[in-house]
């Protein structure tokens, strides 16, 4: 369910996608077949795209969380590859991973791994 604020947002990010659509009742369904895990990235998200495997996306609120999902019942390996940058002069900023362990980096124009 897309709260209607940000169904304009998901709807472009689904038909993207390509996934199947049916309108049943009145109410929009997307198939959602996926094999692989994926990131979920939520609206707190602008994205904007550069290729099909690589995307810009600005974030619009001070924080956010970036859920990788795993649609299979089997464990699977999962490398997120990301640069984080901002402008003008650099500010602290501070990653969470799931085992409870934080990183605090320095983010600014220049791109940080």
């Amino acid at each position: 369910m897309i709260d209607p604020s940000t169904a304009p947002f998901w709807k472009g990010v689904l038909d993207e996608m390509h996934l199947r659509r049916d309108k049943v009742g009145g109410v929009v369904l997307y198939r959602v077949e996926r094999h692989a895990p994926y990131a979920a990235w939520g609206p707190e998200f602008l994205t904007g795209p550069v290729s099909p495997a690589h995307s810009f996306r600005w974030l619009e609120r001070p924080a956010a969380e970036v859920p990788i999902v795993n649609p299979t019942s089997s464990s699977q390996v999962v490398t997120l590859s990301a640069r984080i940058s901002r402008p003008g002069p650099s500010v602290p900023v501070s990653v969470g991973y799931p085992d409870g362990s934080a990183e605090q980096l320095r983010v600014g124009p220049a791109a940080r791994p």
